[in-house]
């Protein structure tokens, strides 16, 4: 009989309300936000390639293909949305920027 009564302490709970688990709460309906609009990349100029590219080697150290690599997408990005913009030019500017 005692066994029975060390038995009966392990087993769960008949009734939720009587467990000690909390129930979670529901969330509250979530708003819905619109994406922010993101900024169209500048265009390029000597100038900006020279200052951003001062910027990019003030924060990360990076070997020469490596600037090229980082430089080379941002005039990808920029020229996709300039389409007045000559790729080939902008290319000849990162090249002449990474060999100073």
């Amino acid at each position: 009989m005692e066994q029975e009564t060390r038995h009966d302490s392990l087993k769960e709970p008949s009734s939720p309300s009587s467990s000690r688990a909390y129930a979670k709460k529901p969330r509250k309906a979530e708003k819905h936000r619109p994406a922010p609009k993101k900024t169209p990349p500048k265009k390029i100029t000597a100038s900006y390639l020279h200052n951003s590219g001062l910027y990019y080697l003030q924060r990360f150290a990076a070997g020469k293909e490596h600037f090229k690599t980082v430089m080379m997408r941002k005039v990808k990005r920029s020229c996709q949305e300039h389409k007045d913009q000559d790729f080939n030019i902008c290319k000849k500017m990162v090249d002449d920027l990474a060999d100073r």
